[in-house]
């Protein structure tokens, strides 16, 4: 891409941008980072938004566009992920086929060979949007070293370059710190460096509300937004994991 004139960036026509989940939440060629402690299921969070785009129904009240998700998930073996998946689909009553399931224990995306084998699968599938869960065990360099999550990001907007994907990474957080009898948190305490938090465009926390299967959404940063995006209350319900907004 070489520099324009006035006269030719103003007159430039930018394709059409069409959301994917609606108020800015997630754009097409956007990243965003869903980040928590353990057991404030992030991972099922995940899979609830990838069956939620596949099928084009409402994410917790927000639209969205129906679009092709790609899930690679490296944490839970496969026999148990699929256990999960088909207790959620039983559950939800969704069958889309325009979503791809990954799971593999041992695969680096910042090492040349296994962020090769992704883009073949992504040459393959042509998805909208690539859900990575978690961050920390698709790295072979130190998540906390600047140059090493460069290299990461590097690839992930290579990829967001060349295929025009979104792009959803899940993560953890740092325990928060105590002074004084006052917790201290804040999106900065993203595990890692922080240019994670700069990175990307949207940072969902996950927070459990210590009631079972209650966890809060926080809205961290929605760079895209153009009205505050509120933190919401989830339920889980989980013989069957389904999904509600608690008003």
């Amino acid at each position: 891409m070489k520099a324009q004139n006035l006269k030719e960036l103003l007159s430039w026509q930018p394709p059409h941008q069409q959301y994917i989940i609606d108020q800015g939440i997630l754009l097409p060629q956007t990243k965003m980072i869903l980040f928590g402690r353990w057991q404030t299921w992030k991972s099922m969070l995940v899979v609830h938004m990838a069956f939620t785009l596949a099928t084009g129904n409402p994410w917790f009240g927000y639209k969205t566009v129906p679009s092709s998700v790609y899930i690679l998930q490296t944490e839970i073996p496969k026999a148990l992920f699929q256990k999960r998946t088909r207790k959620f689909v039983d559950g939800n009553k969704l069958y889309p086929d325009n979503l791809y399931f990954r799971t593999e224990h041992y695969i680096k995306l910042d090492k040349a060979y296994g962020g090769a084998d992704i883009e073949k699968e992504l040459q393959e599938t042509h998805p909208q949007v690539l859900i990575i869960d978690p961050i920390y065990s698709i790295m072979s360099g130190k998540i906390v070293d600047e140059y090493d999550i460069r290299k990461l990001t590097d690839w992930l907007n290579q990829m967001i370059d060349r295929y025009k994907v979104a792009i959803v990474l899940v993560h953890h957080d740092r325990k928060p710190m105590v002074v004084g009898g006052q917790i201290y948190s804040s999106a900065d305490d993203m595990f890692g460096s922080s240019i994670l938090q700069d990175w990307c465009d949207t940072s969902i926390r996950t927070v459990n509300s210590n009631k079972d299967g209650e966890v809060i959404l926080s809205f961290e940063k929605v760079r895209h937004a153009e009205e505050e995006i509120k933190s919401m209350k989830i339920q889980v319900t989980r013989s069957n994991l389904t999904f509600r907004v608690i008003p």
